[in-house]
């Protein structure tokens, strides 16, 4: 009898927890009223957290229909992945294979062929000028080299064993084949490849660290896709992967090899408390992003909360190589 009572007790307590709705006070969720359909979070100090919506994501199926619709070929691709080269397979009969039991079936065959990297001039660093007001854009490289963009000038700003260090260049200097100007500026930070753009121009760049110098990829420059209805302002790598261009309250995501836009839409609701002055990224890491704005400021974008929770003024002078501020 106790313990059917006790049986019964623990259902009741079951029944009245997970049915009957409770004020828990520390989180409560709610929709906006404004039509972004986000949702939003209290935390217990009652301070709101806005949830973006997720950027809808394609097969691989869908994506290579949309590549043969603009008139692309999904299965020639100039440079293969590190995945398709490990599972290339040899011929069980492959004349390079040796066999110690039947060392006379070996044919000793001419090296492959190494393709030759045409030499370029020495970089020659710029004399220390005058500085910009202002960048045009900036992004972070793979390897953590900062590259501001102002005019026809690139900067150059890394770390040598903690030792900050600059240096300044001409843009086709440093970019052989690339744009008199800078728009937009981003790293892909799967590939490493880095992507400039000027106005509807696309160049595509990978770093060669045998000659360190960058150089021009395949399919490269190219003209923005159609699907793409604005001039991009901003450019970034976001959390999940995708490749974003950004104007006025709008985004695209954007495949830079295939050139090609899978989704657009409004960008409030993807991307809740974004500055809408910034200029590109300069770090990353899966919950914080630091941006760099038009009013040279470095905004520390917070992925958790979805918000930029401080921000730090940064003087151009003791930023990149040049010698003092323009006025």
């Amino acid at each position: 009898m106790k313990k059917l009572s006790s049986l019964v007790f623990t259902t009741t307590v079951l029944f009245l927890f997970f049915i009957i709705p409770y004020n828990y006070g520390s989180l409560l969720v709610d929709t906006m009223t404004e039509g972004n359909n986000n949702l939003i979070s209290y935390d217990e100090n009652k301070n709101s957290i806005i949830t973006p919506k997720p950027i809808p994501r394609i097969s691989r199926s869908e994506k290579e229909a949309l590549i043969r619709a603009s008139g692309q070929d999904p299965k020639k691709r100039g440079r293969h992945s590190r995945l398709e080269k490990s599972h290339k397979k040899r011929d069980r009969r492959s004349p390079d294979i040796y066999d110690p039991n039947t060392p006379w079936r070996r044919n000793f065959i001419l090296p492959k062929r190494v393709p030759i990297i045409k030499k370029q001039k020495p970089l020659q660093e710029l004399k220390l000028h005058k500085c910009p007001k202002n960048f045009d854009a900036v992004t972070q490289s793979k390897d953590n080299i900062t590259y501001a963009f102002a005019g026809d000038y690139v900067y150059q700003v890394w770390r040598d064993f903690g030792i900050p260090q600059k240096a300044a260049y001409k843009i086709n200097d440093l970019f052989p084949g690339g744009p008199r100007t800078v728009n937009v500026a981003l790293t892909n930070f799967r590939s490493g490849v880095m992507v400039l753009i000027e106005r509807n121009k696309v160049y595509r760049y990978r770093y060669n660290k045998k000659s360190k110098r960058f150089y021009l990829g395949n399919k490269s420059p190219q003209q923005l896709t159609e699907k793409i209805t604005f001039l991009p302002k901003i450019g970034l790598q976001w959390i999940d992967g995708n490749i974003v261009l950004f104007d006025h309250g709008k985004f695209a995501t954007y495949d830079p090899y295939w050139n090609l836009s899978t989704f657009s839409a409004d960008s409030e609701p993807y991307f809740p408390g974004m500055p809408k002055d910034i200029i590109g990224m300069v770090y990353k890491n899966p919950s914080t992003l630091l941006l760099y704005t038009k009013s040279n400021r470095l905004a520390i974008y917070d992925t958790t909360v979805y918000k930029v929770v401080e921000e730090f003024p940064i003087k151009v002078e003791e930023y990149v190589a040049c010698l003092t501020k323009s006025t």
